[in-house]
């Protein structure tokens, strides 16, 4: 059993260690396509006035499908988040199981123990990750939105409502994934990952 426990305790260290450079790899890669996306929409300008005429219709349409990317990628950080979230609980539960049958030579344990992390933290670095993509994904949204209804006329009711719209979508779209990490992460992982109802079956 402890032959199991020791390769168990491995294994989920090193799918601790996956999924948090995962996270931060598909973060990295959100970071990239937002400074693409942006290059392209203001390199468009630069050829010459026909260009410039469709130059608002063409920042709606590639700000649009900027934001539906990265939205795919978002849902990837919030699941990632819920896959890292399993190993650390099983670290912890075998860390505890050892250390209670080595309670009187070593009863001065400074790791963590707890099987109860939870899947949402609002200031854990995944979370801040998680925001940082939600405003790029919520500032696509106000642009090509504020592209469709551009109205020279009254520019800053256009300025206004693209605000409104971003800033509503990014903190919608986090209270959402908070949300469902949340009820998820209350689950076994049979059940929230493989919504398997019985962890016999």
């Amino acid at each position: 059993m402890e032959g199991f426990l020791r390769v168990e305790y491995e294994s989920c260290l090193g799918l601790i260690r996956y999924y948090d450079e995962r996270h931060q790899s598909l973060v990295k890669f959100t970071t990239a396509i937002s400074s693409s996306v942006i290059s392209l929409v203001f390199g468009f300008r630069a050829f010459g006035a026909d260009a410039q005429s469709h130059f608002w219709s063409f920042a709606a349409v590639l700000t649009a499908v900027a934001a539906l990317g990265l939205l795919a990628v978002f849902v990837a950080m919030v699941q990632n988040r819920l896959y890292f979230i399993y190993p650390v609980r099983q670290v912890n539960a075998i860390r505890r199981a050892m250390l209670a049958k080595v309670a009187s030579d070593f009863a001065d344990n400074q790791m963590y123990t707890s099987t109860e992390v939870r899947a949402f933290k609002l200031f854990s670095l995944h979370s801040l990750m998680n925001v940082l993509v939600a405003a790029q994904i919520g500032v696509f949204i106000g642009v090509s939105w504020f592209s469709i209804s551009f109205n020279s006329a009254d520019l800053r009711s256009s300025i206004r409502w693209a605000l409104v719209i971003s800033s509503a979508f990014s903190i919608g779209l986090f209270a959402l994934s908070g949300w469902y990490l949340t009820v998820s992460g209350r689950r076994h992982a049979d059940q929230s990952v493989h919504r398997v109802k019985d962890r016999a079956k």
